[in-house]
């Protein structure tokens, strides 16, 4: 074998294989960030959609009864929209103009939510699963306590693979809250308000423990007060 076919037959050497490697991982993450960021943006862009799909509604809503409507339901049961968009819609008369909360492209806030007696919204057990009760625990900066905000669902907040959900979508006092997959739904937009009140906007309802705020209780939704039963801060 002459020399010329020796030289062609060799392998890569390990330095070529590590740079080879190298330029492969940084192929990799541009695409996983620009897959990211098309989501973000996309989701912004259905958001901005669905708004707009609202102020047609409540325009035509206006033109046909002569009275600008005051909530997403009355567009829904008129069959001005077949179904209410994630998000709470608020109508200014006045101004014949449509909002939205949490506004798009925000997102709720993230961390750990401290309330009553020094105690953390967690969860029932680390399992992740649908239905997992949400439920007043001792802070232990647990997995099952650190909230984060995901960006493909504006308002949510997740944990676990899993978002805080209002069990059906119920909208009466009482309503219990759970972890649940994460899909969009007005049951799982939230808004730390600034007096504290962690409040979703769909039942316009606050996020409660107890009166006894007993370390495993559940929580739920209820009329937003004054009590520190309803006060959260974030951390």
């Amino acid at each position: 074998m002459t020399a010329r076919a020796r030289t062609s037959d060799r392998g890569f050497t390990l330095v070529e294989l590590l740079i080879v490697i190298v330029v492969l991982g940084i192929l990799s993450g541009i695409v996983v960030f620009g897959v990211a960021r098309f989501r973000t943006d996309a989701t912004a862009a259905a958001c901005k959609a669905d708004i707009a799909t609202v102020s047609v509604a409540a325009n035509a809503y206006d033109a046909q009864t002569g009275s600008f409507p005051t909530s997403i339901d009355q567009l829904v049961s008129g069959k001005y929209l077949k179904s209410a968009p994630a998000g709470a819609y608020a109508f200014d008369g006045t101004t014949k103009t449509v909002s939205r909360a949490p506004a798009c492209g925000t997102a709720a806030a993230s961390g750990t939510f401290t309330g009553v007696n020094g105690n953390c919204v967690g969860l029932a057990n680390l399992s992740g699963d649908d239905g997992t009760a949400v439920q007043l625990a001792a802070c232990d900066g647990s997995a099952g306590q650190r909230w984060a905000a995901p960006a493909s669902y504006p308002g949510a907040v997740k944990v676990l693979g899993g978002c805080l959900d209002v069990n059906g979508g119920v909208r009466t006092n009482d309503a219990r809250v759970q972890l649940y997959g994460c899909n969009g739904t007005g049951a799982q937009v939230w808004s730390l308000q600034p007096d504290g009140t962690l409040l979703n906007p769909q039942s316009a309802k606050c996020l409660s423990t107890s009166a006894t705020a007993a370390v495993g209780t559940q929580l739920f939704i209820f009329d937003c007060g004054t009590g520190t039963n309803q006060r959260w801060s974030l951390s």
